[in-house]
């Protein structure tokens, strides 16, 4: 019996964040004629915009063995994945607010949703990024297995991460407009669109305690399958250390404020 009980609340929670991630889908994009496309349609024209600059303008790429469009469509797919994310989760209890005052709904869902609905998103933006490397001249390699581990990677950080930073926000509104340019500081941070050996050898550690620089390594070697790319056992043992100690200050976090996160909304 309690078996049963269990399993249906579990259909009844996966349910409900299956809807509150499309009520999130649905609200981004109401009233555009392309709609959900713009979740696409962006990430390409930045990848373009990028490439121009980093090709023409700031002459980076030269001499390597993959072109800077290809490493681009690469690095930046994490990117678009973990902004999405962290950016609709930061805002997932306030832009909820109303959903949590009527219903009955365990607040823990709503950064869960919106981590699904960033994903969804991502699944087609990766969809992309396969069909464009691969008329690059690039086709999908054995190592595309190793997407779904460093997706997960993505998952477990943004939920942990995510879940900090919404419980800020529906505290200090300020997080939320704060967020955009420190993502932007943060993509600018990481060798995405510079090589990480422009970097001097006492600033390489910068790059080794940095999460996003991990996905993007572990993208880039799963879409690429260049050996080079994949994260070191340092960079490795770093990610999984922070994501940790976001993970558990999170849980804390979230124990502590949840009953009071109504006061807040």
């Amino acid at each position: 019996m309690a078996t049963t009980d269990g399993r249906t609340l579990g259909r009844t929670r996966l349910s409900l964040i299956l809807y509150v991630a499309r009520r999130d889908l649905d609200r981004r994009y109401a009233g555009s004629t392309l709609g959900a496309l713009w979740a696409l349609a962006f990430p390409v024209l930045q990848i373009l915009v990028y490439w121009a600059v980093a090709t023409y303008g700031l002459r980076l790429g030269q001499g390597s063995v993959y072109p800077l469009g290809a490493l681009l469509i690469a690095g930046m797919a994490p990117w678009f994945a973990l902004s999405d994310a962290l950016g609709g989760m930061t805002r997932s209890f306030t832009s909820n607010a109303a959903l949590l005052k009527r219903l009955v709904v365990p607040p823990a869902i709503m950064p869960l949703a919106s981590l699904v609905a960033a994903l969804m998103v991502h699944a087609a933006i990766v969809v992309i990024a396969v069909l464009a490397l691969w008329a690059l001249g690039h086709p999908p390699v054995p190592s595309l297995a190793a997407l779904f581990y460093f997706a997960a990677c993505g998952a477990l950080f943004a939920l942990a991460s995510g879940t900090l930073l919404a419980l800020a926000n529906a505290a200090f509104r300020d997080v939320g407009q704060a967020l955009g340019p420190l993502l932007m500081l943060w993509f600018w941070a990481t060798p995405i669109v510079w090589p990480a050996a422009a970097l001097p050898a006492r600033l390489q550690p910068l790059v080794t305690w940095n999460p996003l620089a991990f996905l993007v390594d572990g993208y880039r070697f799963a879409l690429l399958g260049r050996a080079a790319d994949l994260p070191s056992i340092e960079a490795t043992m770093a990610f999984w250390a922070i994501t940790a100690l976001l993970g558990l200050v999170a849980w804390l976090a979230f124990r502590r404020f949840k009953r009071e996160l109504g006061d807040y909304l």
